[in-house]
């Protein structure tokens, strides 16, 4: 088309790229599946054109989960996949249960919860409700084609619906580790009518830690950072406030299996419940930090012997105790 020039000033002597792919033939570029050449060591330009005319909504190509799929993990992020490229529009996408309409969650399109790249939409949601129906509705123009059109939209409850798995039981593998506790109406963390607790990796971390931060309170020592529902935000506070290198809160916060992230170093009594009877998850017979501090300079472990659970107060700074003749291994937990 810029042969001619014909009013759109071209350069003269440069060429210009196209999006059609060319063949090396002799001393010449041949456009495949065209008519043409270009010479070899001509300098290219770039022009950026569009098409005109009525510009085409978005269709959906495939979605995960499928439309009526059943077993969906809760923590899934939901993904469309359209037929062209697409670009945020406005509106919330709706996550409604089938039973009775009720909003299960309430997504903004321009939030960081929803990403699109090229013609992909993902949807990062919260847990939704385990062994629950449901159904996605996503507004009109939430989401555009590159030329400005709005999609569609779902608007009823049979286009786009799901059925999450049933809740899974203490021992199974689950979210990155093995299922060790489910939160009871007195935990720190329950909600009524809903399904939450602890999940334990399923080894101890390699090696060794210290507690860390020794002459420094953090302020995790009070009675209510020792329960049940208090480990994560106890390694956040020791994390935030640590200056040390390696220490057994910052090993945990860093800790990644399955794609999960967001482990903890477990407080008294979430690593007390957690260890039971002594022989379940793979402890071993050595100490195990906790993220409840007892001071300034000591902080509780714990460790299983003589067929109960021992708690301990040890230096922060120590990865051995000589008393208990032991070291101190670190197991990471998480919260669902």
């Amino acid at each position: 088309t810029a042969a001619d020039n014909g009013g759109f000033d071209f350069d003269e002597n440069p060429g210009y790229w196209s999006s059609t792919e060319f063949a090396e033939v002799g001393a010449n570029f041949i456009a495949v599946g065209i008519i043409g050449a270009q010479m070899k060591g001509t300098e290219f330009n770039l022009r950026a054109t569009r098409s005109f005319g009525p510009a085409t909504p978005p269709v959906i190509n495939s979605t995960i989960p499928a439309d009526n799929a059943e077993e969906v993990s809760p923590d899934d992020d939901l993904v469309i996949t359209f037929e062209t490229v697409v670009a945020k529009g406005e509106g919330n996408i709706l996550i409604k249960k089938t039973s009775d309409d009720s909003v299960v969650e309430t997504i903004d399109v321009t939030s960081s919860a929803v990403t699109v790249t090229s013609n992909q939409v993902t949807i990062d949601l919260p847990q939704l409700p385990f062994e629950t129906q449901l159904y996605v509705e996503i507004p009109a123009g939430s989401i555009k084609s590159f030329d400005d059109a709005d999609f569609a939209g779902i608007t009823d409850k049979t286009t786009w619906n799901f059925t999450t798995m049933a809740p899974p039981e203490v021992g199974d593998s689950f979210q990155g580790g093995i299922l060790a506790y489910i939160f009871s109406s007195s935990d720190r963390g329950y909600i009524e009518g809903e399904v939450h607790g602890l999940i334990v990796a399923s080894e101890d971390l390699e090696g060794a830690f210290p507690w860390g931060c020794e002459g420094t309170l953090i302020g995790v020592n009070e009675s209510d950072n020792g329960e049940i529902g208090s480990g994560a935000e106890n390694t956040k506070l020791i994390v935030e406030s640590c200056d040390d290198d390696n220490f057994a809160a910052k090993a945990c916060a860093d800790y990644e299996s399955e794609g999960y992230t967001d482990w903890f170093l477990p407080s008294d009594k979430e690593l007390e419940i957690i260890m039971g009877d002594g022989t379940s998850y793979n402890f071993s017979t050595n100490l195990y930090w906790t993220s409840t501090e007892s001071d300034k300079d000591s902080a509780s472990a714990k460790l299983y012997i003589n067929n109960a659970i021992v708690g301990t107060l040890l230096p922060k700074s120590i990865t051995r105790s000589s008393l208990w003749g032991r070291d101190i291994l670190v197991r990471p937990v998480r919260a669902f």
